[in-house]
């Protein structure tokens, strides 16, 4: 699946930017064009979509009670695969409107198996670094992630790994005994990535050899990737 945000602005970030196009790509059925300026504000509660609840859930809490006309009219048809162009302004929640679909069918698909690479199944490209991180922070939003992107997450956890070996031991054992061992999360059921410019090989490297559902990434810096990791131009 390849997604195109060039806009990197919804409901959740209202500073302005440049006014692009969307295009979901699932290869069902012919795609439709949107155009939400001409719509009136919608009024329809995001329950009539039967997303995830877990997706239902964030967004409550994010207080969007209602979708906006580009989501209202995209929604419906990406969640039953369609191919849709969508165009509307800056700020109306273009990134909700193909990123809710995509994350809905991967929470129903659940986590993946213990010590399996995650297979990339969803590509978003964005034309700058900020934009792509943000797209990113945005999707962990809609997921009620306490991180904003993978990547930030892993970096905290390694300065961490040398102190948390310490403490782990002097854990009370009046404490309730957890399934996963202390101090350690278990793996999000969605894996969201931010791959740009400026980021260490090591970490980049570390990234992809885990694997990740949702990759973000600008065309120039995923171009570069794909000339070294042929495993990822493949699964592209």
């Amino acid at each position: 699946m390849e997604d195109i945000d060039s806009e990197g602005n919804d409901a959740f970030d209202n500073e302005p930017v440049e006014t692009e196009q969307v295009h979901f790509d699932c290869n069902y059925v012919p795609h439709r064009l949107l155009d939400s300026l001409s719509l009136p504000y919608s009024r329809t509660r995001w329950h009539s979509f039967a997303l995830h609840p877990q997706l239902l859930g964030s967004l409550s809490q994010n207080k969007f009670s209602s979708p906006t006309p580009i989501q209202e009219k995209s929604l419906p048809l990406a969640l039953k695969g369609c191919d849709i162009v969508g165009v509307a302004q800056m700020g109306s929640g273009k990134t909700l409107a193909y990123g809710l679909p995509i994350l809905h069918r991967l929470l129903h698909d659940g986590r993946p198996k213990k010590k399996s690479k995650r297979p990339l199944r969803a590509l978003i490209l964005a034309p700058t670094r900020e934009l792509a991180l943000q797209v990113s922070s945005h999707l962990n939003m809609a997921l009620n992630s306490s991180s904003t992107n993978i990547n930030e997450e892993e970096d905290e956890c390694s300065l961490k790994k040398n102190k948390r070996k310490g403490k782990d031991k002097e854990v009370s054992e009046a404490e309730e005994p957890t399934s996963q061992p202390p101090g350690k999360k278990p793996p999000p059921v969605v894996s969201i990535a931010a791959i740009v410019g400026g980021m260490s090989a090591q970490k980049q490297r570390r990234i992809l050899n885990r694997g990740v559902d949702v990759l973000i990434a600008t065309p120039g810096h995923l171009w570069d990737i794909m000339q070294e990791d042929d495993i990822l131009a493949k699964e592209i």
